[in-house]
């Protein structure tokens, strides 16, 4: 699946230089040594943060792969099991890439090539908090800078 990714010359993306992976084995044999030839530095989450992002990832993944998979697998006897499967990771790829996100409103691909040519990308912020600013106090936004200015004493 990587090499498919970061081989296709047409694609803009690089090869990470980290990886975080949960305590699985999705990660063993070929595909490790494969991402350490290319100096991809693979690291096991450790804080619930960032197994939750791992976590996220492969749910995605589950999400498009595994449903054509069922659908094959329950027209085959027991016995047998089909792998067609691995044929379209690179269109679910494509297709997870493709979709705008919520906080960016623009796809992943798209955020990808327009910082490449040096555009900041912002992010609406994730919760919406529901507290008081003030009595008709302006709202700044995220984009300003505030500086805070201490008295002495």
């Amino acid at each position: 699946m990587f090499k498919a990714i970061y081989g296709d010359p047409n694609n803009y993306l690089t090869w990470p230089k980290v990886l975080i992976v949960d305590k699985g084995t999705e990660y063993l044999g070929e595909c490790r040594d494969l991402l350490l030839s290319h100096g991809v530095k693979i690291i096991q989450a450790k804080s619930k943060r960032s197994t939750s992002i791992a976590e996220r990832d492969h749910q995605e993944f589950e999400k498009h792969a595994y449903i054509r998979q069922d659908a094959v697998d329950f027209h085959l006897p027991l016995s047998e099991r089909c792998r067609s499967w691995v044929k379209g990771l690179r269109i679910n790829d494509d297709i997870y890439n493709d979709t705008p996100t919520r906080l960016i409103h623009m796809s992943p691909n798209e955020a990808v090539k327009r910082a490449l040519k040096g555009e900041k990308i912002f992010a609406d912020p994730s919760v919406k908090h529901r507290r008081p600013i003030g009595f008709d106090e302006p709202r700044l936004s995220y984009k300003d800078s505030v500086l805070y200015l201490l008295e002495p004493g």
